[in-house]
């Protein structure tokens, strides 16, 4: 079953594997760092499963945490191509081109 996630939260799970710090991450994307801390625990409990390990010192990835960021990264990076290619649809700037060559063209 697809857990649901929404790519606002892939994109927080992201900036904390970046970072490894959940205050910068929050920075980073430009939320307050107890809502970024909730989106993430509530994926982990959705997921059941840790993505990161904590203390009061560091933040580290675990082995779940890394295939997630690494998928998340490019789920993000296919949503972004995809928004570009509708803006580029929308201007006229994408569509499809065929040419036909005959063989008996010198």
């Amino acid at each position: 079953m697809y857990p649901g996630i929404e790519l606002r939260t892939m994109r927080y799970i992201v900036a904390v594997g970046d970072e490894l710090h959940f205050t910068r991450a929050a920075e980073s994307v430009r939320v307050a760092q107890p809502s970024l801390s909730k989106q993430i625990r509530n994926v982990e409990q959705e997921l059941g499963l840790e993505l990161f390990r904590r203390t009061r010192k560091k933040v580290e990835i675990t082995e779940p945490g890394r295939a997630f960021i690494e998928n998340a990264k490019q789920a993000l990076l296919y949503a972004e191509r995809a928004a570009s290619a509708a803006r580029a649809a929308n201007v006229g700037k994408q569509g499809k081109l065929f040419l036909g060559v005959s063989p008996s063209v010198n």
